[in-house]
């Protein structure tokens, strides 16, 4: 099963986009809560879900978002 284009991660490497992250949507959450709880115990005060808006636009937060 795929998710819908508006619910995927896309992440930009050398000027091509592409789809990153599981197809299952149940898999998807799971994987980011994860994720987002141990983001937020190593940088406090700076939530998982603003590193993933500034991700959009800024090749920095994007590298730390692949990591």
């Amino acid at each position: 099963m795929t998710q819908d284009v508006e619910d995927q991660r896309f992440m930009s490497i050398n000027g091509f986009v592409q789809a990153i992250g599981p197809d299952d949507a149940q898999r998807s959450l799971h994987h980011e809560t994860l994720i987002a709880a141990e983001f937020d115990r190593y940088h406090s005060g700076d939530p998982f879900q603003d590193l993933k808006h500034r991700a959009r636009f800024s090749e920095e937060d994007q590298d730390l978002l692949k990591e």
